[in-house]
């Protein structure tokens, strides 16, 4: 998908999975949109386990697979413009999606959405704060699912 016009852009680094890029692309602008922030740069690079734990290990030392990793380039909470990268695991996508009834392309939307909130200063870091971003999740999700 080529999103040179956009400051948004997409890295499908999978040498096997993919899914509708367009549809979550125009999406997460929505959801920027809804909350009121502007993205200034943002990637998201959609990858193996291997590369995000690399990511993880090297970046946050965590030596595990995760789902997705956000970095905030700016301060997002003064300046509502979003500037950052977010890394999403396809291959964990994958293996969970059946756990959480949902199909392969949901649970990578909801990680890309995950990651997003995660830029805009959402937390899961206490259970309060996990129910707050996960009902955000949840209502964007379900937004999409009806586009």
């Amino acid at each position: 998908m080529s999103t040179t016009d956009s400051p948004l852009t997409f890295v499908l680094d999978h040498p096997s999975l993919s899914f509708d890029q367009a549809r979550l692309h125009n999406h997460l602008l929505l959801i920027c949109e809804t909350e009121g922030y502007t993205v200034d740069e943002l990637s998201i690079v959609f990858t193996t386990h291997e590369v995000v734990r690399t990511i993880n290990k090297q970046y946050l030392d965590h030596d595990y697979n995760t789902d997705v990793i956000a970095f905030q380039f700016s301060p997002s909470n003064e300046t509502h413009l979003l500037e950052g990268e977010i890394y999403i695991d396809l291959d964990m996508a994958e293996e969970r999606c059946k756990e959480f009834e949902a199909t392969f392309e949901e649970e990578v939307f909801r990680y890309a959405i995950h990651g997003l909130l995660h830029l805009m200063n959402y937390s899961d870091k206490t259970p309060e704060n996990l129910e707050i971003m996960k009902a955000r999740e949840s209502t964007y999700l379900s937004a999409l699912s009806k586009s």
